[in-house]
C-alpha cells in the first residue's frame, strides 16, 4: 500500500470514529436531559421521605454528566438510562414512606382524643380529693393541670401541619404529644399495691 494509501486508510478510520462519537451524543445528551429532569421534578418528594435515595440519584446524574463532559458518551448513555428505573422506584418507596406515616398519624388521631378526656378526667377527681393518693404528689397533679391546657394547641398544630402536607412533622408533633399525655397519666397513677403474702 502506497503511503498516500495508507493516510487516506488512517483518516477515514479517524473520520468513522469521529461520527460514530458524534452519533452518540445525540442520544446521551438527550437521555442525560431526561434523567435530570425526572429527578428534578421528583425532588420534593424524594427529600422529605427518602432523602438517601435523593442523594445517590443527585450523585448518579452528576457522575453521567461528567462521563459525557469527557465525551464517554457510550457510558453517559447507559448511567443515564439507569437513573430513570431507580428515580422511578424511589419514588415509590417515597410514596410507601409517607403512607406509613400518615397511618401512623391517623393512629394516634384515633387514639389522643380518648386518652386526653381520661387524663383531664384523672385530674378532676385528683383535685376534687382531700388527700391525695399515695404515689401521687401535688407536683404532678399541678403540672397534669397545666399540660392541659397546652395539648389542644398542641394537637392544633399537629393537626394543621398534616392539612398543609407537611405529614413528617404532623407524626413528630403527634407522636410528642402522645408520650407527655402517656407520662402524664402515669405520673398520676398510684402504684399497683404489692400483692400480700401467703402465710
Amino acid at each position: 500500500m502506497r503511503m498516500t494509501d495508507r493516510r487516506f486508510a488512517v483518516f477515514t478510520l479517524c473520520l468513522l470514529a469521529g461520527l460514530a462519537s458524534a452519533c452518540g451524543k445525540g442520544p446521551a445528551e438527550e437521555a442525560l436531559k431526561a434523567a435530570t429532569a425526572a429527578i428534578e421534578a421528583a425532588r420534593p418528594q424524594l427529600e422529605t421521605y427518602v432523602p438517601a435515595e435523593f442523594k445517590q440519584l443527585s450523585d448518579g446524574a452528576a457522575a453521567a454528566k461528567a462521563q459525557f463532559d469527557k465525551g464517554d458518551y457510550k457510558a453517559a448513555l447507559q448511567a443515564a438510562q439507569d437513573l430513570l428505573p431507580k428515580t422511578k422506584a424511589a419514588l415509590a418507596a417515597a410514596e410507601q414512606k409517607k403512607q406509613e406515616l400518615v397511618t401512623a398519624f391517623d393512629h394516634i388521631k384515633g387514639s389522643l382524643p380518648a386518652m386526653v378526656d381520661a387524663l383531664t378526667a384523672r385530674a378532676n377527681a385528683l383535685a376534687a380529693m382531700r388527700r391525695l393518693p399515695n404515689g401521687v404528689d401535688k407536683a404532678a397533679l399541678q403540672n397534669a393541670q397545666a399540660a392541659l391546657g397546652t395539648l389542644a394547641n398542641g394537637w392544633a398544630e399537629a393537626t394543621a401541619s398534616f392539612d398543609k402536607g407537611e405529614v413528617i412533622q404532623a407524626v413528630n408533633k403527634a407522636t410528642q404529644l402522645q408520650s407527655q399525655v402517656l407520662d402524664l397519666t402515669q405520673a398520676l397513677t398510684p402504684p399497683a399495691a404489692a400483692p400480700a403474702k401467703q402465710p
